[in-house]
């Protein structure tokens, strides 16, 4: 089983820009297909994250952070565990890009904190696998 995931978010050129102007470069969300399974599919089959799957889950938070992303809808069923155990966040759709400090506040509050204390969250949910 898989799910395609956000791989991604790179500068991507874009030629001709419009009406005359300039070649200019904007951002493009790369897709991927995550084979593995949900944190959630796991649990319900009596299965644990494997060890080290949180603080990856915090890594690749913490840098769509750093790169001014917030996740919308961080929860069991958007976090997959790869065939290597390492993790995947799925489902970007609803993420917020932050440009200033007050869009980097709301973008905080919508992902329910800082990448630090939702994962704790999650571990204090899951203390099997933490």
């Amino acid at each position: 089983a898989g799910m395609i995931a956000l791989a991604a978010c790179v500068l991507l050129p874009l030629r001709g820009g419009v009406r005359g102007e300039p070649d200019t470069f904007r951002p493009q969300l790369v897709m991927e297909l995550v084979e593995g399974q949900s944190v959630e599919q796991a649990l319900e089959a009596g299965e644990a994250p494997p060890a080290g799957f949180w603080d990856d889950v915090e890594r690749v938070v913490a840098e769509a952070n750093a790169a001014g992303f917030y996740h919308a809808d961080l929860h069991e069923g958007n976090l997959m565990i790869r065939p290597d155990g390492s993790a995947a966040v799925i489902d970007w759709a609803n993420a917020q890009e932050a440009r200033n400090p007050v869009t980097r506040i709301m973008g905080r509050f919508v992902q329910g904190g800082s990448a630090e204390s939702v994962v704790a969250a999650f571990r204090e949910r899951h203390p099997e696998s933490a």
